[in-house]
């Protein structure tokens, strides 16, 4: 497997042959300061490119598991992304209130 650093990719280093990198900018993922040809680079390098992406996908999954119990209303934690109760007292009542439901019809 290989394992880039982020001094092995830092975009004044790739484009050493332009002499045009007027503009500087400061990473929006370590907060160091670069240069580069373009005014829209937010990234001193990819490998900080990489691991602001892995952490705005950590946060969005993160989010994603908070959730609100069907039986109590409480919020809680998910485990997984289709859980609908906050523990298994709470799947249980529900069970058996549907199992209720279903006997007398």
């Amino acid at each position: 497997m290989y394992f880039y650093s982020k001094e092995s990719s830092r975009i004044e280093d790739n484009y050493r042959m332009y002499s045009h990198l007027g503009y500087e900018g400061i990473c929006a993922y370590c907060g160091e300061s670069f240069k580069s040809s373009s005014s829209k680079a937010k990234y001193c390098s990819q490998r900080c490119q990489n691991d602001a992406y892995i952490k705005r996908r950590k946060e969005r999954k993160a989010l994603e598991k908070q959730k609100i119990c069907v039986m109590c209303k409480k919020q809680f934690t998910a485990k997984k992304k289709d859980a609908m109760y906050c523990s298994d007292a709470c799947k249980q009542k529900a069970y058996r209130e549907r199992k209720n439901f279903t006997d007398f019809s």
